[in-house]
């Protein structure tokens, strides 16, 4: 990738710092394990994005309760 990409890249976006549970991590880890093609932060990124999305269309998922693992 050439720096001017990576600038522009950066340009357009915001760090943002999180604490992910263990578990979390762990199957973040997983799946980018399991896709070595995408990196494990474009994973992250994008399962934000779909996380906001579904979360935006329906908000109650929130308080629906959360299978256990």
């Amino acid at each position: 990738m050439s720096d001017a990409k990576r600038a522009g890249e950066n340009a357009e976006s915001k760090p943002l710092n999180l604490r992910l549970p263990h578990a979390v991590s762990d199957q973040l880890q997983a799946l980018a394990t399991s896709l070595p093609i995408v990196s494990k932060h474009r994973l992250a990124v994008e399962a934000l994005r779909l996380g906001l999305a579904a979360l935006a269309a329906d908000p109650s998922i929130l308080t629906r309760a959360r299978p256990a693992g």
